[in-house]
């Protein structure tokens, strides 16, 4: 019996999954990432890598900056091609251009999160579905 309790107790704790939350705001040129974790993550949650890349092409990331010897941005807000303190950049940011649909990707402790959003009309947009960007335009 008590191994029975033991299995469904791992196999809840495997079931259930969190992702961060990412949110664009900002100017075409330096635009800013919010990034936030789910209440039952905190306190601990702590950026360990941050990159954007054109959503057609995921591999060749735009920009990207992870944390060196256990730095930690924790709760962050990122801009764009900025490296936060204790960060060093893998890839130097590249500049962005206006309607072109992005996917910025966050990981903390193995937590990640994705956001797609394109520049429209003087502003960051986000996108959920390919078919919203046709919408937008």
């Amino acid at each position: 019996m008590r191994r029975l309790a033991i299995l469904v107790l791992l196999l809840a704790l495997v079931g259930c999954s969190y992702s961060l939350w990412l949110k664009i705001e900002g100017d075409l040129a330096s635009p800013r990432v919010t990034i936030a974790a789910p209440r039952i993550m905190q306190p601990t949650t702590c950026l360990d890598r941050f990159w954007v890349a054109k959503a057609s092409h995921p591999q060749d990331r735009l920009w990207e900056a992870k944390a060196v010897n256990g730095a930690c941005a924790p709760q962050s807000q990122i801009i764009y091609g900025r490296a936060p303190a204790g960060f060093e950049e893998l890839a130097a940011a590249r500049a962005l251009e206006s309607g072109v649909l992005y996917e910025a990707h966050a990981v903390s402790r193995g937590v990640s999160g994705v956001l797609s959003f394109v520049y429209l009309d003087g502003g960051w947009n986000t996108v959920t579905r390919q078919s919203e960007l046709a919408a937008a335009r």
